[in-house]
C-alpha cells in the first residue's frame, strides 16, 4: 500500500513527532554543541579522576633515576646549563627543561617536579576516552579511559619524575592523528595538513624522549602495510601480469636498498643500542612483559585470544588497529635489551581500548544471555516492569566478582592507600630525615662514597667517589676509578677499591641505603660489608630514614 497524501489544510508531522509549530515561529533544531560539551566534560572528569588519585602521594621520597632531571633541571634554572655535579645529563633534555622552567616559575622540589608526569598522564587518560568515544563509542570510551586511569603502573608512572608519561601522551596523540590521515577519506585539505602537523611533531618530540618511538612507528607501519597497502597490492596485481612484474621489481629494490642500509652506521647504532643491556636488567628474560601483564590485567591478558575475538566482533577495524600496534610493540621489546613496565607504557592505551571493546561487547550481550537462560529455566515470566532487573543484578555482580577475585584491582587500592612505598622499597628511604648528622659526617670527613650519589648531591651537597657496580658499568671504560660522565665523579665496585681509598685517606664517611648494604649489583658488595665491619664505625642516624 501507498502512503496517503494529506489532506488539504491540514499539518503534515513526521512519523513519531510530538506537537507542533505556532504561527509565526520557525522550527529551531536542537543545539549541535551540546553532545561535544558533554563529551569534553566526561573527558575532563576522568582527567579529573586521574589526578586525584596522584594528588595522594605527591610527596614521596625520589627513587634514583627520577634526581636525574631534578639536579639537572635545577641548573637549568639557576644558569642554563643541565649540569649535576662535575658531569651533565644530556638524555631527554626536552622533559629536564621543562621541568626546569616550572622550577623557574614556582620554585623547585619534588611536587613541582612531578606535576609534569601527573599533568601529562591526566590529559592522556582524557584524550583516551575522546578517541575512543569518536571511534567506537560511549560505553567503550568509559571502561577503556578507567582501566588506564585505575591501572597501578598509570598512577606510579604519574608520580615518577621520568618522561614515559609525556611520551606516551606524545605517541599517544601521533598514532591517532596518523589513523584518521589514512582512514578519513572526506577529510578537507585543511584538516589534513593539521594532522600530518600534528603527527609529525608529535613523533618527533616523542623520539627526543625514547628511541622506542621508532617501535611505535614501526608497529604503525605494519598495520598500514597488512590493512591498506598489501590488499590494494593484492588487487592490482591480480589485475595484470605486467604488475605482477612491476611489483616484483619493486620488492626487490627495496630488498636490495635494505642489505645496502644494513651496513650504514646508523642501523648499526640502533642494533647496539636494542639489544644493550644494563648490569640490573640481566637475568630478565622474553618472558618478561608476559608476567608483567598477567599481573597487570589478569582477567584480561589470561583470555587475550577471545578479547581480541570479541573486540573484532565489537568493532573490527579500531580492533585490528590497536592489536596490531600492541602486538608488534610488545614482542619487538620483549626481545630487546632493556626490559621493564615502563618501556611498554606507551603501547598500553591500545591494549585498554581492546580490553574495553571486548568487555562492551559481553556487556552488550548480557540481557540476551540472561533471557536466553531464564527461557531455559522455565521460570515463571517477571513482569514487563522487571524485565531488565535479572541482566542488571548479573551485570553488578559480573563486575563485583571482577573486582573482588582480581589482584591487579588490590595492588591499586593498596597503592592508593600506602604509596609508591609498596612498589618499591627506594621510595621509602628518606635521606632528608638524615640529613643533619651526615652532613656534619660529611663536613669533618675526608672522602664521601655513596652508593647512591645523587642522593648525596641533593641532599648534603657532597659526593667525591660512587659506589655501584651498575654505575660503574655504564661509564665510558667500566673500570674502578672511571669517571661517570653524568656527575663527573669516580666510580668503584669492589672491596679492593674501597680499601685503596681507606689507605689513602684519613678519615672518610661511607653512605649506603639499607637495600643497597651487601648488594653486588646497586650498592655495597658483601666482601665490601666485612671490611666496613672491620675498620669502620657506625655513625648514628634516625631508625625511620
Amino acid at each position: 500500500m501507498q502512503d496517503q497524501a494529506p489532506e488539504p489544510g491540514t499539518d503534515h508531522k513526521p512519523r513519531g513527532s510530538v506537537g507542533g509549530i505556532l504561527p509565526g515561529m520557525q522550527e529551531t533544531r536542537p543545539k549541535q554543541h551540546r553532545p561535544d560539551r558533554a563529551r569534553f566534560i566526561e573527558a575532563a572528569a576522568l582527567a579529573l579522576l586521574a589526578m586525584g588519585l596522584g594528588l595522594l602521594h605527591l610527596a614521596h621520597p625520589p627513587r634514583y633515576d627520577e634526581l636525574f632531571h631534578v639536579l639537572a633541571a635545577q641548573s637549568w634554572a639557576a644558569d642554563g646549563t643541565l649540569r649535576i655535579g662535575d658531569g651533565e645529563y644530556r638524555r631527554a633534555p626536552l622533559f629536564t627543561i621543562l621541568l626546569g622552567s616550572l622550577f623557574s616559575w614556582f620554585g623547585d622540589g619534588l611536587v613541582v617536579a612531578r606535576s609534569a608526569p601527573l599533568v601529562a598522564n591526566s590529559i592522556l587518560v582524557a584524550a583516551i576516552f575522546l578517541w575512543t568515544r569518536s571511534v567506537a563509542d560511549r560505553g567503550t570510551a568509559w571502561i577503556a579511559a578507567l582501566m588506564f586511569a585505575l591501572s597501578i603502573n598509570s598512577i606510579y608512572l604519574s608520580l615518577f619524575i621520568r618522561f614515559y608519561s609525556l611520551h606516551a601522551l606524545l605517541f599517544f596523540l601521533a598514532t591517532i592523528s596518523t589513523h584518521a590521515l589514512l582512514t578519513r577519506q572526506t577529510l578537507t585539505w585543511p584538516s589534513r595538513a593539521a594532522l600530518a602537523i600534528t603527527a609529525l611533531a608529535c613523533f618527533a618530540l616523542a623520539m627526543q624522549l625514547q628511541v622506542t618511538t621508532l617501535v611505535g612507528m614501526a608497529a604503525i607501519g605494519t598495520w598500514w602495510f597488512l590493512t591498506v597497502a598489501a590488499p590494494r597490492i593484492v588487487a592490482d596485481v591480480r589485475g595484470g601480469r605486467a604488475l605482477r612484474w612491476a611489483a616484483l621489481g619493486a620488492a626487490s629494490a627495496c630488498a636490495a636498498g635494505l642489505a645496502a642500509f644494513f651496513g650504514q652506521d646508523i642501523l648499526r647504532e640502533l642494533w647496539q643500542t636494542y639489544t644493550f643491556q644494563a648490569l640490573w636488567a640481566r637475568g630478565t628474560s622474553a618472558s618478561i612483559y608476559h608476567w608483567i601483564l598477567l599481573g597487570s590485567f589478569p582477567t584480561f591478558y589470561s583470555l587475550l585470544p577471545a578479547v581480541i575475538c570479541a573486540g573484532l566482533y565489537r568493532n573490527a577495524p579500531i580492533a585490528t588497529f590497536a592489536t596490531i600496534i600492541f602486538g608488534v610493540g610488545l614482542a619487538v621489546h620483549s626481545f630487546g635489551g632493556m626490559r621493564g613496565e615502563h618501556y611498554i607504557y606507551y603501547l598500553m592505551p591500545f591494549f585498554v581500548v581492546l580490553c574495553a571493546l571486548a568487555l562492551a561487547s559481553l556487556l552488550q550481550s548480557l540481557p540476551v544471555l540472561v533471557a536466553t537462560a531464564w527461557t531455559h529455566l522455565d521460570v515463571r515470566p517477571w513482569p514487563q516492569r522487571y524485565k531488565a532487573l535479572p541482566a542488571l543484578v548479573l551485570g553488578a555482580a559480573t563486575i563485583a566478582f571482577i573486582w573482588a577475585s582480581n589482584p591487579a584491582l588490590y595492588r591499586t587500592a593498596r597503592f592508593v592507600q600506602e604509596g609508591p612505598g609498596f612498589l618499591h622499597p627506594q621510595h621509602q628511604v628518606d635521606w632528608g630525615a638524615a640529613r643533619g648528622p651526615l652532613r656534619e659526617a660529611a663536613r669533618n670527613a675526608d672522602v664521601v662514597v655513596s652508593t647512591n650519589g645523587l642522593s648525596a648531591l641533593r641532599d648534603l651537597g657532597r659526593l667525591d667517589v660512587e659506589f655501584s657496580a651498575t654505575i660503574l658499568f655504564e661509564t665510558e671504560t667500566g673500570e674502578e676509578f672511571s669517571r661517570y660522565g653524568v656527575t663527573g665523579k669516580p666510580v668503584i665496585g669492589s672491596a679492593r677499591s674501597l680499601e685503596v681509598l681507606m689507605d689513602c685517606f684519613t678519615s672518610g664517611l661511607v653512605i649506603s641505603e639499607r637495600e643497597q648494604f651487601g648488594s653486588e649489583i646497586y650498592g655495597i658488595t658483601p666482601a665490601a660489608v666485612t671490611l666496613l665491619e672491620k675498620r669502620a664505625t657506625r655513625l648514628p642516624i634516625p631508625e625511620g630514614s
